[in-house]
């Protein structure tokens, strides 16, 4: 608990520091920085996956070092990330170094309890490319293939409810009309974190406590619209067949009723209180479960954004599990990053997550610290070392990790 304080007292120095940061002369990196939504650089109008131009663009002047001074001239002069003029192409890789498990208690040969934590390993944890194939100005066929820990099968995933191929094709006629998507894709839940490991979508009774996993996917149907440039709404219907394995409840899909909804809206202010003082908002919510209401989840997310500076960020998620409400999730999270330069960036947050089971007096909790960077060497890669602490009801942990990242 006293490191927690510390990680605490760090982010609001973070905070503070907000106050007197120079202005970075990238372009903005974040919805909450930049009123933007995340369709704006991305494929998925949720965000994550194949980058559009303007998010590959941003991605290529981001660095401490361009392609010109390292002598990969060849991606420097590159302007788009089109190989031909109706197919784009991208893909994420991702190897992280960092202790696994839980520590756990022992007896030594003098009779002491000692406690024993996990190895620290080196993890390949994505390996995916993303294709775009445009046949019209109006339809994108948007496909991607996560590669599993297991080479020797063609499928292999590590938590309930993921998958490795996924596929949707996207109309969009016009600015004026929703946009319509359809195949196999992430439902437009809550906001969609880079850090697999956030605490917004955990159940803390379960050894593995995200309900959501990464590469979590549904065949549905979705529509979006943004009528102005500061809202935009969001509604699905999808067949739950991987929520009932994310779950570990079979019912959400065998159900003659069998359905999943989504609906999502945003908010998008802006205020501008003179030069270099632009600040954005981010306010919005989602619902997402099945019609039997064996499984819900209720997000709230507001944040505030000063342009090419930094932004704050807080979620609370309810989630319910069980038509007859046979245990609560209450989630928290709040996000602190500062933009010290457009390629090094700090991060911290607390999250929290509170689950509560019926009959049971006593919830359960899980809590975490994290701090760290965001560090661009060169454009196309990232390196996210972090200092995280895990408090449970059983036990505690804190640990040094590294992750590197290569995208295009």
């Amino acid at each position: 608990m006293r490191s927690m304080r510390v990680l605490f007292a760090i982010s609001t120095l973070l905070l503070v520091g907000l106050a007197w940061l120079p202005e970075a002369t990238s372009l903005p990196r974040m919805s909450a920085t930049s009123g933007a939504p995340c369709t704006t650089c991305h494929f998925n109008s949720d965000g994550g996956g194949l980058r559009s131009e303007i998010g590959w663009g941003t991605a290529q002047l981001t660095g401490a070092i361009d392609h010109e001074q390292t002598g990969l001239s060849v991606l420097s002069d590159r302007s788009t990330n089109r190989v031909l003029d109706w197919m784009a192409v991208g893909g994420d890789a991702r190897i992280q170094m960092a202790r696994l498990g839980i520590p756990r208690e022992t007896v030594d040969d003098d009779g002491e309890t000692v406690t024993i934590t996990p190895d620290r390993e080196i993890i390949p944890m994505q390996l995916q490319p993303y294709i775009a194939i445009m046949p019209h100005d109006d339809l994108t066929l948007h496909g991607s293939y996560a590669a599993g820990p297991s080479s020797g099968e063609w499928c292999s995933t590590v938590y309930a409810g993921q998958t490795c191929a996924q596929g949707h094709l996207t109309w969009d006629p016009s600015p004026r009309v929703p946009t319509f998507r359809a195949g196999l894709f992430r439902p437009s839940i809550g906001m969609r974190h880079d850090d697999h490991t956030m605490l917004t979508h955990a159940d803390a009774s379960r050894p593995r406590p995200t309900v959501i996993p990464p590469n979590y996917a549904e065949v549905g149907v979705e529509a979006s619209y943004q009528p102005r440039h500061w809202l935009r709404l969001d509604a699905g219907a999808f067949q739950p067949d991987r929520l009932a394995d994310a779950v570990g409840n079979p019912e959400i899909s065998e159900a003659t009723t069998a359905a999943a909804y989504l609906a999502r809206a945003s908010y998008f202010p802006r205020f501008d209180f003179g030069p270099d003082k632009t600040f954005y908002g981010w306010v919005g919510a989602s619902v997402y479960g099945d019609v039997d209401n064996h499984f819900r989840a209720d997000q709230t997310f507001v944040g505030m954004g000063w342009l090419d500076r930094g932004s704050v960020m807080f979620e609370l998620a309810h989630l319910s599990f069980g038509s007859d409400t046979e245990r609560r999730a209450l989630n928290a999270a709040g996000i602190l990053s500062v933009e010290f330069t457009d390629w090094l960036v700090a991060e911290g947050r607390l999250e929290q997550a509170t689950t509560r089971i019926r009959d049971v007096d006593d919830s359960i909790q899980r809590r975490a610290a994290v701090a760290g960077l965001q560090f661009y060497p060169v454009p196309y890669l990232k390196l996210r070392p972090e200092y995280r602490i895990t408090d449970t009801d059983d036990w505690t942990m804190a640990q040094y990790a590294v992750q590197l990242h290569l995208f295009y």
